[in-house]
This record gives structure tokens, C-alpha cells and sequence, in this order.
């Protein structure tokens, strides 16, 4: 089991600067990673340093074709 800060997804999407309906996207095709935590949803902040980090090694490899 994972540890650290869980992050609501209203935290998350001001994190991002994106809407609901794009962290839920994320979230389904399995790009930013989320647990069940009672009737809501949380990610670790980890997992979205995670995603963010490989957004920039996505741009980074971009600047190097």
C-alpha cells in the first residue's frame, strides 16, 4: 500500500489548472492514478507529480528530434 498526502480531486484539478471532466479522463485511461477513499476519489500526490514529470519528459524528448 502506498503512502503520503491523498489529494481531493478539486486540489488535483487546481494542481493541473484542468476541469473535472479532464482529470476524470486521466483518471480512466489510467494516466494519473486514483484510489477509492469511501464515496469519493483521491490521488496520491506522488502519482501526480508522476504524471506531471513524465508531461515534461514528453516535451523535453520533442526539443531533442
Amino acid at each position: 500500500m502506498q503512502s503520503g498526502k491523498l489529494l481531493t480531486i478539486p486540489e488535483a484539478k487546481k494542481i493541473l489548472k484542468v476541469s473535472t471532466a479532464t482529470l476524470n479522463t486521466l483518471m480512466k485511461d489510467g494516466k494519473i492514478k486514483s484510489i477509492r477513499y469511501g464515496m469519493s476519489r483521491r490521488i496520491y500526490e506522488k502519482d501526480l507529480r508522476d504524471y506531471m514529470i513524465s508531461l515534461l519528459e514528453w516535451e523535453l524528448s520533442l526539443i531533442h528530434i
